[in-house]
């Protein structure tokens, strides 16, 4: 159901208009995540989540800037606000980071990673409000009861009655 969701709001308002650079990448978006969620459970025990966030997030900019340069892409212009931007950044996404290892390191991956598919869903919830676009409609609201809907059937647990005689 949560996958559902998020496929609906990705597909826009004409279903069907799939795009390789849009909608393509935030499924391979999606597949990292999980992959990535994987490793994170395999690596942690016995790590220290803000070590190993810290060697990800290295490795993973790393990456990234390799990529970008091999790309043809440079630095432009360092502003003192945009570095000030860069460092709020950085430590938000270090402390999101780490928060999302330590909960994989202590629950299972499948009941964890459930919660990325809110990503595409307050996304789209916030660019509607602080861009105001109007991709809001009624889509949009089905996106977001498949995907809570997904979230509340995978983390139900039914009560157990006491059987124990006296």
């Amino acid at each position: 159901m949560g996958f559902a969701g998020v496929v609906l709001l990705q597909l826009g308002g004409d279903f069907g208009g799939f795009s390789l650079m849009g909608d393509g990448l935030v499924l391979l978006s999606a597949a990292s995540a999980g992959m990535g969620a994987l490793v994170s459970r395999v690596m942690s025990p016995g790590q220290d989540p803000v070590i190993l966030t810290g060697w990800q997030l290295t490795f993973g900019g790393l990456f990234l800037l390799a990529l970008g340069y091999g790309g043809g892409g440079s630095v432009g212009t360092i502003t003192l606000q945009g570095s000030l931007l860069m460092i709020y950044l950085v430590i938000l996404s270090s402390a999101a980071f780490t928060i999302w290892t330590a909960l994989l390191k202590k629950f299972p991956v499948g009941k964890v990673t459930l919660y990325g598919f809110l990503i595409p869903v307050f996304g789209a919830i916030l660019s509607a409000i602080f861009l105001a676009e109007k991709n809001w409609n009624i889509q949009s609201w089905c996106a977001l009861a498949l995907v809570s809907a997904g979230i509340a059937v995978a983390n139900y647990t039914k009560k157990q009655k006491n059987t124990a005689e006296s």
